[in-house]
């Protein structure tokens, strides 16, 4: 299981286990950039409203806050401060308390904010940095395969026929571009809030075929997960779980560490999402 602890200053970058340079083969050099700027400033906010990283009660089992590098630079003194402020006005205190703690606290925290802001920033910003998320951008989409995996995810053959009934898609109803395309970029319904805890299906005519469910428009489309002898991922599934596309090996990751081997018995997926992640680990 990641390490998603606070004092994991790269618990947002490295996603998964099963493919752990997933975020650095997916992203592009300006999300590159933001990631530097979340590992040098951390993730925190100031009174429940977000000031630095990303806080959302939705996708509180997939992302978890963290210092920064700033803040072990700066014996946590200002995360203190700012957590202290949130907790001011966050608690049940007096009125008259809260807003004479909170306005004093909050007067030493807006700045510190301010200031960790800009500091991380610079950081990122300047020509060291630049080169080094550069070259690592570089690396990760033309010789570590990140151009080929996205190529791979984005030739991904998705049927609108439920029986799936050609394994090798050449009769397969293929779905429209503008529906994939949604898909592809965590627009779809069946992937909220850019988490999608895979749906996997048996085809109706064939109970050897497994089949990955997306849902784009109210349109059901499927695409094969298995090679025809089912022993291993077809290229586009492998492409789309080692790039954690939708963040799916991550909830699939997550949701299997919760029950540690003792499968719900109204869960149909759980020994499939075994069964990828068995296959997708180094």
């Amino acid at each position: 299981m990641k390490d998603s602890s606070w004092f994991n200053f790269f618990s947002s970058i490295f996603e998964t286990e099963a493919s752990p340079h997933a975020r650095t083969l997916r992203t592009d050099f300006k999300q590159k950039l933001k990631d530097g700027f979340f590992v040098i400033a951390g993730t925190l906010s100031i009174a429940g409203i977000v000031i630095i990283g990303r806080q959302d009660s939705s996708e509180q089992d997939y992302f978890n806050d963290h210092f920064g590098v700033l803040d072990c630079l700066t014996l946590f003194i200002p995360a203190i401060i700012e957590c202290l402020t949130a907790l001011i006005f966050m608690g049940d205190s007096h009125p008259a308390v809260k807003f004479t703690l909170g306005l004093i606290l909050g007067l030493i925290a807006v700045p510190i904010a301010i200031i960790r802001i800009v500091l991380a920033g610079v950081i990122v910003a300047n020509p060291l940095s630049l080169l080094v998320i550069f070259v690592v951008d570089l690396v990760a989409q033309n010789y570590a395969g990140g151009a080929e995996l996205k190529q791979q995810v984005a030739n991904m053959p998705m049927s609108s026929d439920d029986n799936m009934q050609s394994i090798n898609y050449s009769s397969a109803n293929f779905i429209p571009v503008s529906d994939k395309q949604k898909i592809l970029d965590n627009k779809a319904e069946s992937a909220q809030n850019s988490y999608h805890l895979p749906v996997f299906s048996k085809a109706q005519n064939n109970n050897e075929v497994t089949a990955m469910e997306f849902t784009c428009a109210n349109n059901p489309y499927k695409t094969p997960l298995f090679t025809n002898d089912g022993g291993q991922l077809n290229n586009s599934s492998r492409a789309y779980f080692m790039l954690n596309i939708n963040r799916a090996t991550e909830a699939m990751e997550i949701h299997t560490n919760k029950y540690q081997d003792n499968q719900p018995a109204d869960d149909q997926n759980y020994g499939e999402y075994q069964k990828v992640l068995a296959l997708l680990s180094p």
